[in-house]
């Protein structure tokens, strides 16, 4: 037989009897009063020094194991340990309950108790602290309310999170001296992830090798520098907001430049050293009337961070409101909107069939000068790339030219009959084809024949179905037909 299973089978009995003798206290603690026979309340004191010394000798053991686990080569040596790990600390953390409640117990009756154990050794499998608030009232009385368990998110590499990560490490672990180094390593794997966990990848699970962990964990994410860069690109790169009726998106982009700012600030960053590149850079992620509308009359160009987060919040809280409101009238305008399949106002979820979407886009307005007329039949905005930038400007689908969603995502599987791209006709840059212009040409001769009238006419075609593009142009398919019937002399 090993050492490890001999030392896991001498736990096994040490908490096998500690679970006995948790039964037994539960049961004698509620029949428990002062004028309880003497003989109860000696054996609660005694058992109160044996579930003591098991507490003790519990740990000892589960650190014991740990040192052999953490000595072998095994590739699933790391399962082993975290599951070794949180079933000793679920072990030791129901003892402690118990002896907790048998401490109070005790102080009641007694007047007086061992010296009960400290926040800091309730720590439990996740690296939470389970903390008892303890406070004295005038009679003499120990009140304790339990705080919830602090949880702590996980690193993955994302330098910007790296303070807010190991300042939670380091007080709920890294400072806990009842947790050996060992253990220590042990929570700091199973909180990292990705980037951050291969960079402490070739490092074994010993407790010499935790120092080093972190050293290279801090080399590498604890560089103000870079973190106040990643703050700023952060802020640069948020998402734009088209749409100056979408709140919600709105207060994303809001909380998102705020909690970046603030970050910065807490790093000493001065603010005028980012606000000229990132004020206009985020005035640009703004709706065009919402833009306007926090400007007008502002000397904005002057703006600082602060200032542009001030005028931002305070017309985004409005909209909020007048949106929570919500008169009568513009609910049953929006209904009245929703039931007419209002293809142009609703996007995807109310596309039709191809020809219905024709239909609509011939009614709506152009996507480029916003006049009435077909997007592909606009004079004012002729070129190709000109156009791709305006519908990439204002968030429309390349396929549809419509609001509200990408060519992904659209349901109008048309492509451009000009060079058979997945684009709209409009937004193609390549000339027609040969073939397509002598299509559009009708011959003069073609139009002068004639196909003789006759009142009994039988015709049996061949096919019948209408195919219409979503450009300019509109093909019929060829038909076939017999024509039978008597001539008749007029």
């Amino acid at each position: 037989m090993d050492d490890l299973t001999k030392k896991k089978r001498v736990r096994g009995g040490h908490r096998a009897s500690a679970s006995k003798l948790v039964a037994k206290i539960m049961e004698a603690i509620p029949k428990a009063s002062p004028e309880s026979p003497e003989k109860d309340l000696v054996w609660l004191r005694q058992s109160q020094i044996t579930l003591r010394d098991k507490i003790k000798m519990l740990k000892e053991l589960d650190e014991q194991v740990i040192d052999i686990l953490s000595a072998l080569k095994d590739e699933d040596v790391d399962e082993q340990l975290g599951k070794e790990i949180e079933d000793s600390d679920e072990a030791i953390a129901e003892l402690e309950r118990t002896l907790l409640q048998l401490d109070d117990a005790l102080g009641k009756l007694g007047g007086q108790s061992l010296p009960l154990l400290t926040p800091t050794n309730l720590t439990s499998a996740e690296g939470n602290l389970d903390q008892s608030h303890v406070s004295i009232s005038s009679a003499g009385k120990i009140i304790r309310a339990k705080l919830p368990k602090l949880r702590l998110r996980n690193f993955g590499g994302k330098i910007c999170e790296w303070p807010e990560f190991w300042d939670g490490f380091s007080s709920s672990i890294d400072n806990n001296d009842q947790l050996s180094d060992v253990d220590k390593f042990a929570y700091l794997r199973g909180y990292l992830e990705g980037p951050a966990k291969s960079t402490i990848a070739g490092l074994s699970l010993t407790g010499a090798n935790y120092k080093c962990a972190v050293e290279l964990l801090k080399k590498r994410f604890e560089k103000k520098s870079a973190v106040q860069r990643a703050h700023v690109n952060e802020l640069i790169q948020l998402p734009a907001v088209y749409k100056e009726r979408d709140t919600q998106r709105l207060r994303k982009l809001y909380d998102s430049c705020e909690a970046n700012n603030r970050a910065l600030k807490a790093l000493g960053v001065n603010e005028d050293s980012y606000s000229a590149i990132v004020v206009p850079t985020i005035m640009e992620k703004l709706p065009e009337q919402f833009r306007l509308t926090i400007t007008r009359g502002q000397n904005f160009l002057e703006w600082s961070m602060e200032e542009m987060l001030n005028a931002f919040e305070k017309e985004l809280e409005l909209r909020e409101a007048h949106n929570a409101v919500g008169t009568n009238s513009d609910r049953e305008q929006e209904r009245h909107e929703r039931n007419s399949g209002n293809i142009k106002k609703y996007g995807q979820r109310h596309h039709g069939t191809a020809a219905a979407l024709l239909a609509n886009e011939r009614r709506g307005n152009c996507a480029f000068c916003l006049k009435n007329h077909n997007h592909e039949d606009c004079e004012g905005v002729k070129d190709p790339r000109t156009r791709k930038s305006l519908a990439r400007k204002y968030g429309r689908c390349f396929l549809c030219l419509f609001k509200g969603h990408r060519a992904s995502n659209c349901t109008v599987k048309n492509r451009c009959n000009v060079c058979n791209g997945a684009h709209h006709v409009a937004l193609c840059d390549a000339s027609p084809k040969e073939d397509d212009k002598r299509d559009k040409t009708v011959k003069p001769d073609e139009e002068s024949k004639q196909v003789p009238v006759n009142t009994n006419v039988h015709v049996t075609s061949s096919s019948s179905n209408l195919h219409a593009g979503t450009g300019s142009l509109v093909a019929l398919q060829t038909a076939r037909g017999v024509l039978r019937g008597e001539r008749v002399a007029k």
